[in-house]
């Protein structure tokens, strides 16, 4: 069984969960050996994780694209 890095749930033998491969995060983002910090039970938990964030793409002549460019 795993545990959520992000909100502590059990990841049951069985089920999927997500993890960042990218080498570049793994060394800089997560550190424990055993990589528990890099489990995740959707992907809802892995974005909060990383702070990713969702914008929405304004037509020209809005104030920005949610971001803080104008």
């Amino acid at each position: 069984m795993k545990i959520c890095a992000q909100c502590g749930n059990d990841i049951p033998v069985g089920e999927t969960y997500f993890k960042v491969c990218d080498n570049f995060l793994q060394m800089r983002y997560f550190d424990a050996e055993d990589e528990s910090d890099n489990v995740f039970c959707s992907q809802d938990c892995l974005c909060e994780a990383l702070s990713v964030m969702e914008f929405q793409v304004l037509p020209s002549g809005g104030k920005g694209d949610g971001d803080g460019n104008k």
